[in-house]
Order: structure tokens, then sequence, then C-alpha cells
């Protein structure tokens, strides 16, 4: 609504199934509660609105600065951000580690967030940030398949559809026709 760009019936279809999806493949989940489960939840939910904004932000963004420009504006300011909260909270000296883990730190901080960031904002550049929003569906399904084959967990056939429901809506983006997929 922000940008006046209005969402064409296949990405609400698409929205609608995956996030369907999600909230059926996770309602296993809900279940095993504990005292902040709802406080968790909230976070999560503040977590997914704040990554919307971002995204939103980022299609408009990324063809006026262009990929590696916004790309590093925006992990400089998350680096400020994680520094200055750290800084608040921790009682821990942040230089009083050892070389090892600073290295680990470096390569998680390259291979898990700098690399992966320049990729989702060169794939929202190509495919839009709606359609990229549908996509990244796939992350938290991923996550539920990768803690059953790595893990052990096991899937509910509840669990299963879910992900099925969240593989069509995502299809449903990439196989429409004239997209970049």
């Amino acid at each position: 609504m922000f940008l006046k760009q209005p969402i064409t019936k296949i990405q609400a279809s698409a929205i609608g199934l995956t996030y369907f999806g999600v909230v059926i493949t996770f309602s296993d989940e809900v279940a095993v509660s504990g005292a902040n489960t709802y406080l968790g939840g909230f976070f999560i939910l503040l977590s997914a609105v704040t990554y919307a904004s971002y995204l939103v932000g980022s299609g408009w963004l990324i063809p006026k600065f262009g990929v590696i420009n916004f790309t590093a504006y925006a992990m400089l300011v998350s680096c400020v951000c994680v520094f200055v909260h750290y800084s608040i909270i921790s009682e821990t000296n942040l230089f009083g580690f050892s070389w090892e883990v600073y290295l680990l730190g470096f390569l998680i901080a390259v291979f898990a967030t700098v690399i992966p960031s320049f990729l989702v904002s060169a794939s929202i550049k190509m495919i839009s940030s709606s359609n990229f929003a549908i996509v990244a569906g796939v992350g938290p399904i991923s996550t539920i398949v990768l803690a059953a084959i790595f893990l052990n967990e096991t899937l509910s056939l509840l669990q299963l559809f879910g992900v099925l429901l969240v593989i069509i809506g995502i299809l449903l983006v990439s196989l429409k026709k004239g997209n970049n997929l």
C-alpha cells in the first residue's frame, strides 16, 4: 500500500498458501508450550514485520542505490546496531575471547551473513521484493526438513501437508508467465 503497487491474484494466492502452509507445519510446535511461548510468538511476529518492512524498502531502494551499495549500507547499519545492543546488555568484554572465536565469527559472518545478504539483494532486484518474500517462505520449511534429516526429528502428515502447501505457493509465483525465476 505504501508504494501503491497492487498485489496480483497469483501473488495473493501464493501468500495465502505459503503462510497457511507455514502455520500448519509449525502448529504442532505450539503444543509444546512453556512459560514464555506467547512472548516468543510476539517476538517472532515483530521480527516478521521488521523483515517485511526491510523487503518492501529494499525493493524500492535497490534500484536507486544499486545492489552493492544498498547491501553494504544495510550491513553497516546492522553491524552498528548489533554492537550498540551488545554494549548495552552484555557484561562480557568483547575483546576477551581467544583467536579461534574471532576466526569462527569471521567465517560465520562472511558465509552465513554477508554473502547471503548480497544474494538476497540481487534476487530482489531480479524478481521483485514481493515475489522474493513469497519464495523466502521456503526458509522455515527447509529448517524443518533439515531437522528431520540431521536431527532425526519426525515429521507428521500434517507437517508434510504444510510443506506441500508452501511449495505449491512458491511454484505459483515461480511458474507465473513472464517471471524471471
